[in-house]
């Protein structure tokens, strides 16, 4: 038999609910960081900035297993996708939002990183949830990009 709560729907595994409480303190830090770079306004979002300010690159023959940090062009800016100098740069010149990717940790935290493996953007390799924050906080996030040959940004 089915218990259910209040509502009459059946209630979440004991598992699942401390799994969500767990999330909760981690969620409101990264609406807390959310907040921290929004500007307050009325009118609807217009500007997105995809991983804040990145850098082009070609996009002939792009599939999903594509590693774009090996096809960029000469950097047109200082900045690399998915840090916070770059989320800051695209607010400070217009952008209302900006879209970013997050990739769970070996120790329960969020890395901000486009891919779910280390070796296409960083000196590292393998799959990023298998690392410690500690761990890729220490990587070159600018190392295989090779308008730069791999030199630090």
């Amino acid at each position: 038999m089915i218990k259910r709560h209040d509502k009459g729907q059946p209630r979440k595994p004991l598992r699942k609910r401390l799994l969500s409480v767990s999330l909760l303190p981690d969620r409101f830090r990264l609406c807390e960081q959310q907040l921290a770079f929004s500007k307050s306004s009325t009118r609807e979002p217009f500007l997105l900035a995809h991983r804040g300010m990145a850098q082009t690159f070609h996009m002939e023959g792009i599939t999903n297993d594509t590693c774009t940090a090996e096809r960029i062009y000469p950097p047109e800016h200082p900045y690399l996708e998915n840090t916070i100098a770059s989320m800051q740069a695209a607010f400070d010149r217009g952008a209302d939002v900006v879209e970013l990717d997050i990739q769970p940790t070996k120790d329960g935290q969020f890395a901000v990183f486009h891919n779910w493996t280390l070796g296409c953007r960083t000196n590292g390799e393998g799959v990023t949830r298998d690392f410690s924050l500690a761990h890729l906080q220490k990587l070159d996030i600018g190392y295989n990009y090779t308008a730069v040959k791999g030199a630090l940004l």
